[in-house]
């Protein structure tokens, strides 16, 4: 499989944009690292009792009605998901995470996206790291 990639260092912030990312793969990579803020998401959560589709969404503070234990890091949510028999019963609108020295966006359309601080050596070898371990999972999905 192909993917987009497009990384780009400027003025002191690094942003990295992978396009045709599964959700699933997200849990090699950032399953264990400790969430700071979970700011911004929206899932769709469909074929319920009753008929009607739950909406998870940040704006309404309403995590609680498909994860009961508290979100420290990706992984539980991700075994929520991973969870649901049926990969077409669900849909991951968009899943905005703050980690202590960068961001991740998710969205519908498997993209990916880190930003994050990059302003010296120590943050270059992070986010180098990071950089390879998605290219390592991605290649590993293939």
């Amino acid at each position: 499989m192909n993917y987009d990639i497009t990384i780009e260092y400027k003025d002191g912030r690094v942003s990295m944009k992978f396009l045709g990312v599964d959700f699933f793969a997200l849990d090699k990579v950032f399953g264990t690292m400790p969430i700071k803020k979970l700011s911004n998401y929206c899932f769709g959560i469909f074929n319920t009792e009753p008929d009607e589709p739950t909406y998870i969404q940040s704006s309404d503070n309403n995590i609680s009605e498909i994860v009961s234990v508290p979100i420290t890091n990706p992984h539980s949510l991700i075994e929520f998901f991973r969870s649901i028999p049926d990969r077409e019963d669900f849909s991951i609108y968009k899943l905005k995470i703050d980690f202590n020295d960068f961001s991740m966006l998710y969205d519908d359309d498997c993209m990916l996206v880190i930003e994050g601080k990059c302003s010296d050596n120590a943050e270059f070898k992070f986010f180098n790291r990071l950089y390879r371990d998605i290219c390592d999972t991605l290649e590993n999905e293939d």
